[in-house]
């Protein structure tokens, strides 16, 4: 279903994200731009300006505190293991590209629809 940023399918996801087949299982790669806002009062997932996602995260950009945050998060939302969250660059920056593993492409459309709306 996903075959690169400018698919039809990808409608559901902003323009920042991509998404790509595994050559040999179901299952996508999600990459999602974010920009990350440290000391929240929770962590929350939110649609940002210009396709962009914003989430705000409860611990402190504190020796890698807030990245391991950011990852541990993005696995709870999206149903996966902490090992199939992988920070990709930004990793002393607020704005981080992720790289999310090991989902189906209705499952990763699903989720983000529904933090969109």
């Amino acid at each position: 279903m996903f075959r690169g940023v400018k698919a039809q399918c990808l409608a559901v996801f902003l323009p920042n994200d991509t998404a790509k087949h595994c050559a040999k299982t179901s299952y996508i790669i999600l990459l999602l731009h974010l920009h990350a806002k440290p000391n929240a009062r929770r962590n929350h997932l939110l649609p940002g300006p210009a396709g962009r996602w914003t989430v705000r995260l409860a611990a402190p950009p504190q020796d890698g505190q807030a990245n391991a945050e950011l990852l541990a998060f993005l696995a709870r939302v999206f149903g996966v293991a902490k090992r199939s969250v992988q920070l990709l660059s930004g990793h002393t920056s607020p704005f981080k590209k992720v790289e999310i593993s090991g989902l189906s492409d209705e499952a990763g459309a699903a989720i983000l629809a529904h933090y969109r709306a």
